[in-house]
């Protein structure tokens, strides 16, 4: 039977949901490997898994145990010492590829002897030194976090709990009244979960560095047992709960302890009793469940299936494997952050330790995000829709730490975002991250963070240097008693608040002192909320262009002195043509400027802006004033070309190309002729009967407006009678 299922709460009843084997949270199938045991071995049980490396112990056929690892299919001992009958087990991988590992001598007890460290790259064992072995002392726990810290217990008549840091040794204190201590889990924070007996039952005690930071009590479980704590700090505890079946026992459930909350790990449908093993830092957890068959006078708990569980989905780990995969599973034992599973079973038939992987994840995409806009100290969670989105999917904002997000489908997330955006009115970047195996980022989409503030306007928007006692309006949204106005951020004025769309604020005369650009903006301290800038301008009057001379030439002039005629010139005045770098004048007075224009800007016809630019003190930039550069017309012919004299009035057609509306016939750059226009490439001209009457060759030019704008010339003959 496949096993799939997700839970769900109506008025305090748990219902279990259907769902197909494609669940979204288990949607990738999973690889098994068998662990190789040593030659003539009859087992092998992998502990821990990191960069592909498996750190676990095999059993030889005389019943010792020994720690090992497996690399690339291939299994090597760690080394040990020459100690005939010693037992050995491999605890933890660091992040720096050291493999934890102790000894102990099987006897009437189990006796600690070493514990050591071996490094994957250098190939070195250490012996951890400050560790207080006893041949004397029973082994009750060993645990490591990923950084090589290692916390134990021993028992010698009484159990006494250890962490080693740095290579020293620390004895875990027992709170006053309790009589003893015994770890169940380290994390990377160096914090260790553990149990103390008090006259108040079994009490769950949580270590930093030594020191007791929580006391989590029985956790509100009846009969309860921890058997992990990851980096985040949640715990996987285990109890009873409180459904007594037949012989009057209990049937075990687990739970999962996290920000302070206990949340129930359902079990499968028609199964009674489930158990919790292991942990990760993404809160998948792994471990057993079944049925309880009740005879007369006892019962028996009966293992079913080994499980992995996330957020409400539980699976079996036997429905993650093909079909034909020839395992029988029969133990689970760890998952690491990139969701391995560990643990033993039958392969063909014969015992093997293996280690289960999931498939690689797509990369995924993302094509929009909702709402794209969100006000500045608000609270807000964010759609974001895409493809190939997974359970263990996270978002980051601005390239910042990975935020966890809610899987809805492999097209939809939700996020809750984070305080630190929130704090800040801009834009930024949030993009989708799937970890390893395959995944990968997303490409970025755009959130914009505005204020609930805005200011439309600042009046005056300019002010002359040294003026005094000058006040300005704001006008925006939102303005509430107890706002301030600041300048660059660095000033602040209390206003007078006229409505909430309305104030005013007398500036300092720091800052109508002295000249240059300001940015203003509306803050509410009590709320951590503040306007976008506007700019507020310490300065002279603007310059003003009022004309130009020339303000249209023809294209192709070698060069132009330009006289630029109005108000605010001074002698640091510039000439900008049509944005281009500054242009500095040869003449400055206060109401002209004469600028020579480089041939190489009227090489192209065109109209281009002129601007007189000021430093800012000085009043800045002007308003742009036109300047035209217009093709020259050309005349190709005169029609008739030749005629007689004649008293009445003759007419003649000019044919050719860029004539305007306001073109002008010149007969021999003497006489102006205003023609009839019929077309850019057609004009008309009635001759003026001084020329009409008087035979001779004569030559016609057409002038379009402005300067240097005319054709070349184009004869016609009047001959006499």
């Amino acid at each position: 039977m496949s096993h799939f299922s997700k839970y769900s709460r109506v008025a305090g009843v748990a219902v279990v949901l259907s769902v197909l084997a494609a669940d979204p949270v288990f949607a990738r199938p999973y690889t098994i490997q068998a662990l190789e045991p040593f030659p003539g071995g009859i087992s092998s049980i992998a502990l821990v898994s990191r960069n592909g490396v498996v750190a676990g112990s095999a059993t030889t056929s005389d019943g010792v145990s020994h720690s090992c690892i497996w690399k690339n299919g291939v299994i090597m001992q760690l080394p040990e010492t020459d100690a005939p009958g010693v037992n050995s087990a491999a605890y933890q991988i660091t992040s720096n590829n050291d493999v934890f590992y102790g000894q102990n001598v099987q006897g009437p007890s189990t006796q600690f002897t070493h514990l050591f460290s071996y490094n994957l790259g250098t190939g070195v064992r250490t012996t951890v030194t400050g560790v207080p072995v006893d041949t004397g002392v029973d082994v009750e726990s060993v645990t490591s976090n990923s950084i090589g810290q290692t916390a134990f217990t021993l028992y010698s008549g009484n159990r006494t709990s250890y962490y080693v840091k740095n290579g020293v040794a620390h004895e875990y204190p027992a709170p006053a009244g309790a009589a003893y201590v015994e770890i169940h889990g380290l994390n990377k924070s160096g914090q260790m979960i553990g149990e103390t007996y008090t006259p108040k039952g079994r009490q769950y005690m949580l270590w930093q560095d030594s020191q007791i930071v929580a006391n989590y009590g029985d956790f509100g479980v009846k009969n309860p047992w921890v058997t992990g704590i990851n980096d985040k700090g949640d715990v996987l505890v285990n109890g009873d709960n409180g459904d007594i079946v037949n012989n009057g026992q209990l049937q075990p459930t687990a739970y999962l302890w996290s920000n302070g909350a206990l949340r129930k790990i359902e079990n499968f449908s028609g199964q009674d009793w489930i158990s919790g093993v292991n942990l990760n830092n993404n809160d998948w957890i792994v471990g057993k469940s079944g049925v309880t068959v009740v005879s007369p006078g006892f019962s028996t708990y009966v293992p079913k299936d080994c499980f992995v569980w996330h957020d409400g989905y539980i699976a079996d780990l036997a429905d993650l494997l093909p079909a034909d995969s020839g395992w029988v599973l029969d133990e689970v034992i760890r998952i690491n952050d990139q969701n391995e599973i560990l643990g033993s079973g039958l392969f063909h038939g014969t015992a093997r330790g293996f280690v289960m992987r999931p498939a690689a994840a797509p990369a995924p995409s993302v094509t929009s995000i909702t709402p794209a806009i969100i006000n500045h100290n608000s609270s807000a969670t964010l759609t974001i829709y895409g493809n190939n989105f997974e359970a263990e999917s996270k978002v980051s904002f601005n390239n910042g730490p990975l935020v966890a997000a809610h899987y809805v489908s492999p097209q939809m997330l939700t996020v809750s975002v984070p305080a630190s955006v929130l704090a800040l009115v801009g834009q930024y970047s949030v993009h989708v991250e799937t970890p390893a195996p395959g995944g990968g980022a997303s490409a970025n989409l755009p959130l914009t963070v505005v204020s609930s503030i805005t200011i439309f306007s600042v009046t005056p928007g300019r002010i002359d240097p040294g003026a005094a006692n000058v006040t300005i309006t704001v006008m925006g949204t939102n303005f509430a008693p107890g706002v301030v106005v600041t300048i660059n951020d660095t000033y602040t004025v209390t206003p007078t608040v006229l409505s909430p769309t309305k104030l005013t604020a007398m500036l300092p005369s720091s800052v109508t002192g002295t000249a240059g650009a300001y940015f203003v903006r509306v803050v509410n301290p009590a709320k951590g909320d503040y306007s976008g800038p506007l700019r507020l301008l310490v300065a002279s009057a603007t310059p003003v262009i009022s004309s130009l001379s020339p303000d249209r030439i023809g294209i192709g002039l070698a060069n132009l002195s330009l006289y630029v005629y109005g108000t605010g010139f001074t002698a640091g005045s510039r000439l900008s043509f049509n944005g281009a770098p500054s242009i500095v004048p040869t003449s400055v007075q206060a109401n002209r400027l004469v600028v020579s224009i480089p041939a190489s800007i009227l090489a192209q016809n065109g109209t281009y802006p002129i601007r007189i630019v000021n430093s800012l003190a000085d009043g800045g930039m002007s308003e742009p004033k036109n300047f035209v550069v217009s093709f020259r017309p050309a005349l190709t012919a005169i029609t008739p070309g030749m005629f007689k004299t004649s008293a009445s009035s003759v007419t003649l057609t000019l044919t050719g190309a860029n004539f305007e509306p306001g073109s002008v016939v010149k007969i021999n750059d003497t006489t102006a002729v205003t023609p009839t226009f019929v077309s850019s490439t057609k004009l008309t001209i009635v001759l003026p009967g001084a020329v009409s009457s008087t035979p001779g060759s004569y030559f016609a030019r057409v002038v379009n407006p402005g300067y240097a704008n005319n054709s070349a010339p184009k004869g016609f003959v009047v001959t006499a009678k």
